[in-house]
């Protein structure tokens, strides 16, 4: 996913309508749940975000893990910046809700920069 700033919004929009795309190829084939999983560079509150959520309001899919984890969550740690980031989410469609029990971050986890974001 492009990074957060109004000069990757079209990308970013793109992104997001190219995973609408593949949804509706595969739901039209007979698939029925869908996770979405990765790097969104969508950190709550900001704009990627929100068009992120907005996105999924239309679509009717739901952004699990801000529904399930702690607002202070984050999976993202930058010593550099001195800063905690929320930029990985699993997203969802409505019929793959019941199928999640849990999601939570891997804090002990350290092979990349990011925290594994785990769902069950």
């Amino acid at each position: 996913m492009p990074t957060n700033s109004y000069d990757n919004f079209v990308d970013f929009n793109d992104c997001l309508s190219a995973l609408h795309t593949i949804v509706e190829v595969e739901e039209n084939s007979g698939v029925e749940a869908f996770y979405m999983l990765g790097d969104f560079n969508a950190h709550p509150n900001e704009l990627f975000y929100n068009v992120m959520l907005s996105f999924c309001e239309v679509q009717n899919w739901i952004c699990i893990d801000t529904n399930l984890c702690a607002n202070n969550t984050y999976t993202f740690h930058s010593d550099a910046h001195g800063c905690n980031r929320w930029l990985d989410h699993c997203i969802i469609t409505e019929s793959a809700r019941t199928t999640v029990m849990n999601v939570y971050v891997q804090y002990d986890v350290f092979w990349s920069d990011h925290y594994p974001l785990v769902v069950q």
